[in-house]
């Protein structure tokens, strides 16, 4: 059956019609699905943070240590490894690193046998705040869950890591995900909290507020108030200090390098701190006497 020109036509405009519909409709949806993924915060997985366990020396002794650089495109606040003793480790390697481990911390034998009780374990983290691209390196290594210090690689490699915990800003909130190495899982946490956090009562501003990514408070009441500055340099403390004497804290009481301490004249006290090794400011405010 042939078609007439009129037919042909008619033909071609009714599939243009269904083409441009079926456009729109995409389009629709594009935009639909571009808005839904942007309101959704981000997140940092495991491949992101390129981590690495090694020997180096830190106040003139040999420790080991974790570098690690932040690929993500969020700002980390908080990472931490935990490290258990591999599958496959012998019972001639256990008790070299038993023996290590009494010489090294001069353990009383009933010291041991209470070590001997727990599963070996190692663990390693910072609290420092590292945005995109930037990285930390030579953070301390501990034995078990802390205060014993990582000294011999040899132990280190008896590892393998278990636990990875992330702490990253995403919308203007801290979220916590967790890694685990041996089902290669990701659980996040259901609570989340304000990475720049201030206070509820008028003793708040009689300080000024940092510009930082993340300010928390440890105690808030009407006479007292105490909150840490995260990732900030040296000299930023400096202004900071600076900020607080235009404020009115002059009559000074103590002033270290890394100290400062002083009143003002409406009967508060301040009180700032450095940690060089978190790069934080640790503020107290209070209602004198």
């Amino acid at each position: 059956m042939k078609l007439n020109k009129k037919m042909i036509m008619l033909c071609i405009w009714v599939l243009s019609l269904l083409m441009t519909g079926c456009s729109a409709e995409n389009s629709e949806k594009d935009t639909h699905n571009k808005e839904t993924k942007g309101n959704e915060p981000q997140t940092v997985k495991i491949d992101e943070v390129d981590w690495n366990i090694d020997e180096n020396i830190v106040d003139e002794k040999r420790c080991v240590v974790l570098d690690y650089t932040n690929n993500s495109n969020c700002t980390i606040v908080d990472f931490e490894l935990s490290f258990k003793a591999k599958n496959d480790i012998t019972d001639k390697e256990k008790e070299k690193f038993y023996q290590d481990i009494q010489k090294s911390f001069e353990f009383s034998d009933d010291d041991m046998s209470e070590l001997k009780e727990k599963e070996i374990s190692m663990s390693t983290g910072s609290e420092r705040v590292v945005n995109p691209g930037e990285s930390v390196d030579k953070v301390r290594c501990y034995y078990y869950s802390g205060y014993y210090y990582l000294n011999d690689i040899s132990h280190y490699n008896l590892m393998q890591p278990d636990i990875a915990t992330i702490k990253y800003i995403s919308d203007g909130n801290v979220y916590t995900e967790y890694y685990d190495f041996i089902s290669k899982k990701y659980s996040t946490e259901d609570k989340t909290e304000k990475a720049v956090q201030w206070s509820n009562y008028d003793i708040g501003n009689e300080v000024d507020k940092p510009e930082a990514e993340m300010i928390k408070v440890d105690l808030d009441d009407e006479d007292l108030f105490k909150f840490d500055v995260c990732g900030m340099s040296k000299d930023q403390y400096d202004q900071y200090v600076d900020a607080c004497k235009e404020k009115g804290f002059t009559d000074e009481k103590n002033q270290k390098d890394d100290r400062y301490s002083a009143n003002n004249e409406q009967g508060y006290s301040i009180t700032l701190e450095y940690d060089y090794d978190d790069y934080e400011i640790e503020v107290r405010v209070s209602k004198e006497e």
